[in-house]
């Protein structure tokens, strides 16, 4: 019996994913971005004429992870 309980442990722990690498580059990506965002508005840097690209794919991005995450929990998710 206790075979056959170890065996399910580990099979449930194989199933369990650890933190996606993908979805963490992008919220480096995006954390880096929100801080030169943060830095341009205290420090008044100047605008650079990639920053909006760069601003409206990260928020696209973000909308695309919400909606996801919306599909797996099977619904709106709210507070």
């Amino acid at each position: 019996m206790t075979r056959l309980t170890l065996l399910a442990c580990l099979a449930l722990c194989a199933c369990a994913g650890g933190p996606d690498p993908v979805r963490l580059a992008s919220d480096r990506a995006n954390l880096a971005l929100a801080t030169r965002c943060a830095d341009g508005w205290f420090r008044a840097l100047p605008f650079v004429a990639d920053d909006e690209r760069l601003v409206r794919a990260a928020l696209a991005d973000w909308q695309r992870r919400i909606e996801s995450d919306e599909r797996l929990a099977a619904g709106p998710v709210t507070r």
